[in-house]
């Protein structure tokens, strides 16, 4: 079954993609922004990854001799769309982080507190990172209405929503703080064999 409307979702793609070059080139106003590096990095391999994922699809259901086969469940359409969203979220996610880390847009006290949130998050994974059941792997956190963890495929990046009430770290103390463990057992506990993984990390602490 090959995929249905080709052009249609040339466009979409390529509509995406100029959005994650948008961001890309964006400079801010006070052309100060925290993690700005990690940032440019991380967006440069969020496009080349969605091309590559897209044309693997898209050229994988539609080639003359197809290596790709859809089912009645999972059509030709319902793989590009999911792999369009998926991208579209991490873009989402990713604008989100950069944005309330730009100087004069967002307050010194949120650049603050997701500066300390990228630190306990990066000091949750360690012991997993020195016993060698993960890369090295970068933390850019983000304000949103409850705490996520997204591991990303194409960068040793975690992206990790936190909620607003962290903002005031001070003042919610208990917001901030009861977050780092959880993030470091959603971060490396899928897939995994629990038991080992606590006896693994634990000899590292």
């Amino acid at each position: 079954m090959s995929l249905k409307q080709t052009a249609i979702w040339d466009s979409r793609w390529n509509a995406l993609a100029e959005a994650i070059q948008v961001t890309l080139t964006y400079t801010p106003p006070s052309g100060e922004v925290d993690r700005q590096n990690t940032i440019i990095s991380l967006l440069r391999a969020l496009k080349d990854f969605g091309d590559k994922q897209y044309r693997f699809f898209r050229n994988g259901f539609n080639s003359a001799q197809p290596w790709l086969m859809a089912s009645t469940v999972f059509t030709a359409e319902y793989a590009v769309r999911q792999t369009l969203d998926q991208i579209a979220f991490d873009l989402v996610a990713i604008e989100r982080a950069r944005n309330q880390r730009i100087h004069g847009l967002t307050s010194a006290a949120a650049r603050a507190a997701l500066i300390k949130a990228d630190i306990l998050a990066y000091q949750a994974l360690k012991p997993a990172i020195a016993a060698k059941i993960i890369d090295n792997t970068s933390v850019l956190t983000y304000f949103q209405k409850a705490a996520s963890v997204r591991v990303i495929p194409y960068a040793n990046v975690a992206l990790i929503g936190i909620p607003y009430t962290c903002i005031d770290a001070d003042a919610n103390v208990r917001d901030f703080w009861r977050f780092p463990m959880r993030w470091g057992i959603m971060f490396i506990g899928t897939g995994v064999n629990k038991v080992h993984l606590s006896a693994v990390v634990c000899a590292h602490l």
